[in-house]
């Protein structure tokens, strides 16, 4: 909601300047408040570690982005991803050879652990990536402003605390694996019934599938930092942390560029369909043809000269259809996604339950 304000009323910058008095009082805050502890050894910051794991992620990120608009064919497309994926191999290799490595990998020696990042990826893979075609939705499609778009998701914020809160006597009582496949199941619920929204709706035809895919959201978040703490040694705790973190950009990472070329592709062509139904002259759909891409699956409306009300009105249906296609499409594969998550699930051990702070070092 104040991101939507920022933006409405200022400028789309300071959703990004906001930030930095926020975390300057934090780290006042931090450097006041936490303890400092004693330093029980001193390790060597993993370099290299870091630079392939960012390239890896840079590269393969920028490859899928790229795809739709190039061609999955196109060698810089290929390039791209093949050395993002040698990185990555080169990522892993550095770290079995490393002495303090950034991510261990003993720590995917352990099932619950290695299943519970691959929940975290999947959770936030399918939130994030659909999300942003949502909000796209809510402001291309429907013409709300960012505020009221901001609006529209507050019931999906307000669902998420509810479950994240009621989560741990869930995880204290029967483990992390039942909130895990409930939560899965419920996203799963949510991205189906964002299928059926129709422009225009009602706030609360919005307001469900929100409330349903925010409450499976809450319940994943909590239990899968249970799933990955609460099997990991106790001296692994701060790396098992920071595998579940890093999950969760990488997940977003993935969901915006895989959902993206998926929401490109589909919207893509079902835009040129659309246009070839309503016997649109070859000429303007040529002319249309290379801003499809880009244009129609953020919701906007491709630019033609010299054209007649009559054609731009057809120009605008088209691209609300187009886009309504591509959305479902992502929708749907959010959905699958998350029933993907919800049997993967089944595999998590109990672990110990992590009570408190103290235990986590």
């Amino acid at each position: 909601m104040i991101g939507g304000l920022l933006i409405e009323h200022t400028s789309w910058r300071w959703a990004f300047l906001i930030n930095v008095p926020v975390a300057a009082i934090s780290l006042a805050t931090g450097l006041f408040l936490l303890p400092k502890g004693r330093v029980v050894r001193t390790v060597k910051f993993d370099v290299l570690g870091s630079i392939l794991l960012t390239s890896s992620l840079l590269a393969i990120t920028y490859g899928l982005i790229k795809a739709p608009e190039s061609g999955w064919t196109d060698w810089h497309v290929i390039g791209w991803l093949v050395g993002g994926t040698v990185t990555g191999l080169a990522f892993v290799e550095a770290e079995r050879r490393a002495s303090d490595p950034l991510v261990p990998l003993r720590l995917f020696a352990d099932r619950s652990i290695t299943l519970g990042v691959i929940l975290t990826i999947i959770s936030f893979f399918a939130l994030v990536g659909s999300l942003f075609f949502i909000l796209l939705f809510l402001q291309q499609i429907n013409g709300d402003s960012p505020m009221a778009a901001g609006l529209h998701i507050l019931p999906m914020s307000i669902a998420n605390v509810i479950a994240s809160s009621s989560c741990g006597w869930i995880i204290k009582r029967y483990g992390a694996r039942p909130p895990l496949f409930m939560g899965m199941l419920l996203s799963a619920v949510g991205f189906l019934l964002f299928t059926t929204i129709e422009p225009h709706g009602s706030y609360l035809s919005l307001a469900i599938p929100f409330v349903v895919l925010g409450l499976g959201i809450g319940f994943v978040m909590t239990a899968s930092v249970q799933a990955i703490l609460g099997n990991a040694n106790v001296a692994d705790a701060g790396p098992a942390a920071g595998v579940h973190q890093t999950s969760l950009q990488v997940g977003g990472i993935l969901g915006t560029s895989v959902l993206g070329a998926v929401m490109a592709a589909a919207s893509a062509a079902k835009f040129h369909e659309t246009l070839l139904g309503n016997v649109i002259p070859d000429f303007i759909v040529d002319r249309v043809s290379e801003d499809a891409v880009r244009a129609v699956a953020q919701g906007t409306t491709p630019v033609v000269t010299e054209i007649d009300p009559a054609l731009s009105l057809t120009l605008r249906s088209a691209t609300e259809t187009a886009f309504m296609y591509g959305l479902q499409t992502t929708m749907w594969v959010g959905a699958i996604v998350s029933l993907i998550g919800a049997f993967v699930s089944i595999g998590i051990r109990r672990g110990r339950v992590t009570k408190t702070a103290t235990h986590i070092h």
